[in-house]
């Protein structure tokens, strides 16, 4: 194929800017075809994985229902607080308005929605509501664009709303993928760089525009192998008095990740490199470090509560881990914690009431030194 004609004339000189050029004009359409060939393999477009709504209450669980009547409460509450709200707190509200009313339809949570929407984003302040979207906790926002699309899906969302919003988020997409600020983000090595991937997958899958979402999860890949070493630690290392809160948060924005490229049947999961690093590794790596130094106390434990229940529903594996969780249930366990933790409101909603997956058999291979 190299020694090919490249079909463009100016590209055919001898000089080694014009073989520099082949190379990289070979490569794109190399890349063009493949998402090419991506775009033709059948999507199921599956929606989010938040459960259905149940046709009876008979048959669920106490936690179940206590969980649900305490989210579908905290979005009534919302209803008559939205005048003070910051804009991460009233994103939070309409994730939890989302949820409720993906359980239950009920017009008090349409309205929420409606009048939540409003308050973020005004008809007449176009500039504010893009700062809005510019300045709002990026895993948050991608949660409430998931809740909402599992929503238009199930034709569960009577918001009048929603066509602005679309309307933002195209915008909002270009100055991600465009501007200096938006590239700034993307070239971090850290937390802020898996963070950039997972919002502009979010909004591109929320906006139907897979080939941008495809691309941002190739790009993921090499993120992988930029991030984690073949032990599993985090590279580069966080400094800091707060660098467990920030691998933590790595961890999840990871998993939120994961979880949506398995929308488009891709699998971050479980990739990794020749030594390998990947995902999987650096759960490990990470709650390893995290057991030997058991009693530090700069990060709120339960917040390993999800990290180890998404790494366990994966991969199959009981974790033998000395750290004290406390006997509970999954349902009984913290609902919702702060929004910088990137923890999903409600992300134990779902399960058994003596649906258990902390109880474990297998200890941690291999040991890290302390």
């Amino acid at each position: 194929m190299a020694r090919l004609f490249s079909g463009k004339p100016h590209l055919e000189r001898t000089d080694q800017q014009s073989s520099r050029e082949r190379g990289e004009t070979r490569s794109e359409a190399i890349l063009t075809m493949l998402d090419q060939l991506d775009n033709y393999t059948p999507n199921k477009n599956t929606p989010t994985t938040m459960p259905s709504e149940p046709n009876s209450t008979g048959n669920l669980s106490f936690s179940y229902l206590t969980l649900l009547s305490e989210a579908t409460q905290r979005a009534a509450r919302a209803q008559q607080k939205l005048q003070s709200n910051s804009t991460d707190c009233l994103l939070q509200d309409l994730v939890i308005a989302g949820l409720a009313q993906s359980h239950k339809v009920r017009p008090e949570f349409s309205r929420l929605i409606d009048d939540s929407l409003l308050k973020l984003f005004p008809d007449t302040q176009d500039k504010a509501n893009t700062r809005r979207l510019e300045t709002a906790n990026p895993s948050l926002l991608a949660h409430l664009l998931s809740t909402l699309k599992n929503l238009k899906q199930t034709h569960r969302l009577y918001s009048t709303r929603i066509q602005q919003l679309d309307d933002l988020l195209k915008r909002h997409l270009i100055w991600l993928t465009g501007s200096p600020c938006g590239q700034s983000m993307r070239s971090d090595l850290g937390y802020l760089g898996t963070q950039y991937d997972l919002q502009v997958a979010a909004v591109a899958l929320y906006l139907d525009q897979t080939q941008i979402v495809r691309k941002t999860l190739r790009d993921s890949r090499f993120r992988i192998l930029e991030q984690f070493d073949a032990s599993g630690k985090q590279q580069p290392k966080t400094k800091g008095k707060n660098s467990t809160h920030y691998e933590c948060l790595n961890l999840q924005l990871w998993i939120h990740l994961a979880e949506l490229a398995m929308t488009l049947d891709e699998n971050l999961w479980n990739f990794t490199a020749r030594d390998g690093a990947g995902v999987q590794q650096g759960i490990r790596w990470f709650l390893q470090k995290f057991e030997i130094h058991r009693n530090a106390k700069d990060i709120d434990k339960q917040r390993l509560l999800p990290i180890i229940n998404a790494y366990q529903k994966q991969y199959g594996e009981l974790l033998n881990l000395r750290i004290k969780l406390g006997p509970k249930h999954i349902p009984q366990y913290k609902s919702i914690f702060p929004i910088e933790t990137a923890i999903h409101p409600f992300w134990n909603l779902g399960y058994e009431e003596h649906s258990n997956s902390f109880t474990t058999t297998k200890k941690l291979t291999p040991e890290i030194p302390e």
